[in-house]
């Protein structure tokens, strides 16, 4: 019986091998040869079939012979292969096919009578998106394998070298496009382990990287930010830039969906639904195809790019799912293409392409957290150059010819050409700091523009990393060549705690600074975000300032500085202030501040991202609250003298941003500012109103658009000892009108500020208002009206209203010229 048995037994899995017939193989591009992600391959009598991975490979298998296939894809021509005798015996057999595109388009919006069968399908998928959404998973850890490359279009080349007269010699030239055809313009590999535990902690780390030419492992980040990593929130993100999500709620009323086709995964249907927006709809869309599995209906494939086209910008990305264990639907596959049109010499193309493979998915493992801090995305401490059998291992793939070429002559390049020592320069100009071995110079005192100093020249100093990464020394010099004053000083410190960037310091200045103007910890704002009002600064004030200093990321989310300073003011208009103290000296422009304080900045839940040696801000949805607490003595006199008690005072400044996405109406952002500070306090003190109109060439109304600012305002037109202002915009981008070559961007604006002021009496010597009943502006910013280089240039109009309006409304109206910067 067990001879019978085991003969049995022997027979059945032998004729089950025998019955196993597998067919696979790869379909690109008949002319790009680029791989075809999501091709249907149907066997002939439609009893089954697949799909190809995102890299356009398949796997099909049967238990009785296969006679024929059919390829379809949407937008290329259907292929029926038909096997021949020879392949017909073969139980394994490799089939590679090219397909040939067509000039398809996505279907006009055509309403018909009743309900699209397609908005069914979407409806389910929406009512199924959270259970099938990563992000509201407990917890989760992963690892990924990434690769990008960046090569060019060597036929775009070729015609910017025809179109070209450069004087170079033919041969040269076809030795460049031989060296494009071997050779990539740069590739970056890395590996990195992601964990997640819901809410928002995440914690993404760089564990190995390899970079062609360089040793800095920061571009390791470029293959896996390029696109957001799940396709369910109501918000796709893709370089950066935010565009309505065809799954969001109530999107079949934005979308136009489409079944285009039918195919199976298993014993699960797919339906394949293209999608673009409506028309007359003018919003940040998608367009593209969906595939949606009946199991769960889960996204399982998708092919997207953003529906307004770009003249020189392509992008497009892909996303594959899998179910995880028979469990959940989870993303094993982003692939990210970027081509930008005629960058080199105005007709080459650049093409960029990312991979990102995923793996080791884990659902139930045990996070806590403790285990997240404020990084999202960092290197693994002491990482260190991985040798081939790593990579090996950890690599989908196996590297081209061309990618390991790249490799050997890219290193080559870099080594020859210092290009890590050039890439350090470039990131220290970035810091406004030009390394000099030991020493930086600081670039942002080399020139400076206001109306009061006018032209500003300097030169600044500290010492560098190669010094000491824990001490720090420098000090600057500067002149102003229409107040003709001499500004200098300096400061040292040094590092106390490293993780928390807590640093002890002194610091000597000798300089101007505006008159009743407020300054935040850790407020960085730059002309290059709108903030133009410093340039037409009139009042300011000589001070010498001494301060000592402690600062730092004290508490989670928290950084403050704590400081003690002794300060001596000197007036420089003809302010004079009616000092009630003591023994003073009646009027005087010269005053005696020693003050101590601290100044907060809190951030909750902001998040950052190391990379380029430095951590950088990845924002957060929560308010960013600013807080300055001053305890102050102010006895009027000259001379550093010891304060009495019948001379204190406290300030209070107080800041809060917030930006929100109002859905398919654009971005809402408001800027709140408070001020307060009691007892009889000078100019200096006090707060101005924070105006910035200044006419530009004395052209009356017309001015500089500053934000977070009153643009209706005269700079120092009022005076406050207690203030509260707050600056609205709602920035509809292209929403409300767009073209392919005209794409203005309108934003509506609206301030409100009061305040008040008392002892008027004490300030004489210039001329001021209090605004007890309150200032109101609004007005219409149009931007990118056109561009010249990296800046782009808009107009403005406001109305200055309420009980400060002229008595004539035509003087109320005020001109603005924007000027953005982009890079």
């Amino acid at each position: 019986m067990k001879i019978v048995f085991s003969l049995f037994l022997l027979i059945v899995l032998s004729n089950s091998c025998l019955a196993q017939y597998v067919i696979e193989g790869s379909v690109v591009d008949e002319i790009t040869h680029k791989p075809l992600a999501f091709v249907n391959v149907i066997l002939s009598d439609k009893s089954g079939g697949t799909m190809t991975d995102i890299m356009g490979k398949y796997s099909l298998k049967s238990d009785v012979p296969i006679d024929s296939l059919l390829f379809s894809y949407m937008g290329y021509e259907v292929i029926k292969y038909k096997l021949s005798k020879e392949e017909l015996n073969k139980q394994r057999l490799t089939i590679n096919v090219s397909m040939k595109s067509t000039n398809y388009t996505l279907k006009e919006v055509v309403f018909k009578a009743g309900e699209n069968p397609a908005h069914r399908i979407i409806k389910k998928v929406i009512e199924n998106r959270d259970k099938n959404n990563p992000d509201k998973l407990p917890c989760y850890t992963y690892s990924t394998y990434n690769k990008f490359f960046f090569t060019v279009d060597v036929d775009s080349l070729i015609k910017a070298d025809s179109l070209m007269s450069h004087g170079i010699a033919d041969s040269t030239k076809n030795n460049d496009h031989k060296l494009l055809d071997c050779n990539y313009l740069f590739i970056v590999e890395s590996v990195t382990e992601k964990k997640f535990l819901y809410p928002d902690n995440n914690k993404e780390t760089i564990t190995a990287s390899h970079v062609s030419g360089f040793k800095n492992p920061s571009f390791s980040i470029l293959a896996s930010e390029m696109q957001g990593f799940s396709f369910y929130n109501d918000y796709f993100v893709l370089l950066e830039r935010n565009y309505l999500n065809p799954l969001s709620k109530g999107s079949i009323y934005k979308y136009f969906f489409n079944i285009e086709d039918t195919t199976w995964n298993g014993k699960d249907t797919v339906f394949i639904i293209s999608f673009k927006p409506l028309p007359n709809k003018n919003f940040e869309g998608l367009k593209g195809v969906l595939y949606i599995n009946t199991n769960g209906y889960a996204v399982q494939n998708v092919i997207v790019e953003p529906a307004a086209e770009n003249g020189r910008l392509t992008l497009k990305i892909q996303q594959q799912y899998q179910q995880i264990n028979g469990e959940r639907w989870f993303p094993v596959q982003l692939n990210t293409d970027i081509i930008m049109r005629k960058t080199l010499f105005n007709y080459a193309d650049l093409t960029g392409i990312g991979r990102t493979y995923i793996k080791d998915i884990k659902f139930d493992t045990t996070l806590m957290k403790n285990q997240f801090d404020d990084v999202i995305l960092d290197y693994e401490s002491g990482m260190k150059l991985k040798d081939d059998a790593f990579w090996n291992a950890n690599r989908h793939d196996s590297l081209t010819d061309k990618e390991v070429h790249t490799y050997h002559f890219i290193d080559s390049v870099g080594i020859a050409n210092h290009l890590d020592e050039k890439l350090k320069l470039l990131l220290a100009l970035g810091n406004s700091r030009l390394p000099l071995g030991i020493f930086d110079l600081n670039l942002d005192k080399l020139i400076n523009e206001n109306n009061y100093e006018g032209v500003r020249l300097g030169m600044g100093i500290h010492t560098s990393d190669v010094f000491s990464k824990y001490f720090n020394i420098g000090g600057y010099y500067a002149y102003g060549f229409k107040d003709h004053k001499n500004n200098y000083g300096g400061d040292a410190s040094i590092l106390l705690y490293k993780h928390r960037n807590i640093r002890f310091g002194v610091s000597y200045a000798n300089d101007v600074l505006e008159s009743g103007s407020q300054v935040f910890y850790d407020d960085l704002k730059s002309f290059l975000n709108e903030e133009f009002r410093k340039f037409t600064i009139m009042k300011m004030d000589d001070i010498v300032e001494k301060k000592i200093y402690i600062s730092g990321n004290f508490i989670k989310y928290l950084n403050a500085s704590v400081f003690i300073k002794e300060n001596h003011t000197t007036a420089t208009d003809n302010y004079k202030f009616n000092d009630e103290l003591p023994n003073s000296k009646g009027l005087t422009n010269n005053f005696h501040f020693t003050e101590t304080g601290i100044a907060l900045r809190y951030a909750y839940k902001e998040k950052f991202v190391k990379a380029f040696d430095q951590k950088l801000s990845n924002g957060t949805k929560y308010p960013v609250i600013w807080l300055n607490i001053t305890r102050g003595f102010n006895p009027s006199v000259s001379g550093f003298e010891i304060p009495t008690p019948t001379s204190t005072y406290t300030k209070l400044d107080f800041q809060i941003e917030k930006s929100f996405r109002i859905r398919n109406l654009g971005r809402s952002s408001f800027v709140m500012n408070a001020g307060y500070v009691n007892g009889s306090v000078p100019y200096p003190v006090l707060f101005n109103g924070k105006g910035s109109y200044a006419p530009i060439y004395s052209v009356n109304n017309l001015s500089f658009y500053s934000g977070n600012s009153f643009q209706t305002m005269g700079l120092n037109e009022f005076l406050s000892d207690r203030f509260a202002a707050i600056y609205f915009t709602h920035r509809f981008g292209h929403l409300l009108f767009k073209s392919k070559k005209f794409q203005p961007a309108l934003s509506i604006i609206s301030n409100a500020g009061i305040g008040s002021l008392s002892h008027q009496e004490l300030h004489q010597g210039i001329t001021f208002s209090t605004m007890n009943k309150g200032f109101y502006e609004s007005g219409l910013l149009i931007n990118n009206l056109f561009k010249v280089s990296f800046s782009r240039f808009g107009i403005g109009v406001f109305y200055r209203y309420g009980p400060y309006a002229n008595p004539l409304p035509r003087n109320d109206i005020y001109y603005k010229i924007s000027w953005t910067f982009f890079l």
